[in-house]
């Protein structure tokens, strides 16, 4: 026998916006209100260092003193390995020797100059005087650079000028070849090795200290195609715990990861407290930026297939509209489309107010 079913029926009345009538009294009904509402999107995110060094010198030495651990922390300049390294007494004594030349031969070029005034110089003798002022300046200058290229990579580069006034004679060589061969960190950050025991000679180019830049960190989304439009704007944050990072989005198109083929979105964050680590995975929150909404309570928006429905009552009639949603928000709904302002819905027993409605619509046929 023909007869109509159920669910059928109900689906019409409810894509059609037919009025639902009914001889019971009319359920509670309540006013949507208007507020504003952020998306909200999580993801797992990976933490790298702002900034990786393995310092390592380009001369062998031999450890003097070691005065970091794995997992210290360290300020830009403080000291991490002090050493003696042969190359350095060698750069020191070839500048001095250097330097002692070329200042001999500017003082016989005056001498030269003042009795040139008297005309008692042959012009051949300046000339070579000249000369040979120009070659030991050249080579004063070779021995300088030599030994700043060295004196650079330890985080100190010297001043020249400094550096003539400590060292005046051979006597002061060793003294300022210990004072110098110290080894300082690049930058604040963490120290993530052991370096070099005491007594161990090393040799030139090995990594002494493995030192990562913590104060500031990159972080990693990868999130899918699909959603990198829902991540413009608004407010990203780290999320752990109670805790709360911020993170800044850098310019650029988003990379894509070659094992999930996710889209990376890279941000920045500071982190002054080192709560985050090189490679750790952490959970991220992004809030869109806030757009206009109607809030109802959660009681107000009934699921059928698939879509949202609030039940409208006017003029003793009950009308169903479809509705576009987001999440419940603590006990209530954000409703971002399809219903106006002013527009009273049903709040109480929405689905038993359909169905006991139902006897009164549907007639079977035999």
């Amino acid at each position: 026998m023909p007869f109509v079913s159920l669910s059928v029926f109900l689906c019409c009345c409810l894509l059609l916006g037919a009025p639902l009538s009914s001889s019971a009294a009319t359920p509670a009904t309540r006013l949507p209100e208007a507020g504003t509402w952020q998306a909200r999107r999580e993801a797992f995110a990976r933490v790298a260092a702002w900034a990786e060094s393995r310092t390592r010198l380009p001369f062998p030495l031999r450890v003097t003193a070691s005065e970091v651990a794995p997992g210290r922390a360290v300020a830009k300049g403080d000291a991490l390995v002090r050493f003696h390294a042969p190359r350095l007494v060698q750069g020191l004594a070839a500048y001095l020797n250097a330097r002692h030349k070329a200042r001999v031969a500017a003082r016989w070029v005056d001498t030269l100059r003042r009795n040139d005034k008297g005309r008692t110089v042959p012009r051949h003798d300046l000339l070579t005087a000249l000369q040979e002022q120009a070659s030991l300046e050249a080579a004063l200058s070779a021995a300088w650079d030599r030994l700043y290229a060295d004196l650079s990579v330890l985080g100190s580069p010297p001043e020249r000028k400094a550096m003539d006034r400590r060292l005046r004679d051979p006597a002061d060589v060793q003294a300022l070849a210990a004072e110098l061969g110290v080894l300082r960190a690049p930058f604040a950050g963490v120290v993530r090795n052991r370096p070099p025991p005491v007594g161990a000679w090393v040799d030139a180019d090995t990594p002494l200290v493995e030192l990562e830049d913590l104060a500031r960190v990159f972080v990693s989304v990868g999130v899918p195609e699909g959603d990198l439009e829902a991540w413009r704007g608004g407010e990203t944050e780290v999320v752990r715990g109670p805790a709360r990072l911020a993170l800044s989005r850098l310019p650029g198109a988003p990379g894509i990861d070659p094992g999930t083929g996710l889209r990376l979105i890279r941000y920045r964050a500071d982190n002054p407290a080192g709560r985050l680590r090189d490679g750790q995975w952490v959970r991220v929150v992004h809030r869109a930026a806030p757009r206009p909404v109607l809030w109802v309570p959660e009681a107000a928006v009934v699921s059928r297939h698939g879509r949202a429905w609030c039940l409208v009552a006017k003029a003793g009639a009950i009308t169903p509209v479809a509705v576009r949603v987001g999440p419940v928000e603590k006990g209530r709904v954000p409703v971002l489309s399809g219903l106006k302002a002013g527009q009273a819905v049903l709040v109480e027993d929405a689905y038993e107010w359909l169905y006991r409605d139902l006897k009164d619509l549907i007639r079977f046929v035999d």
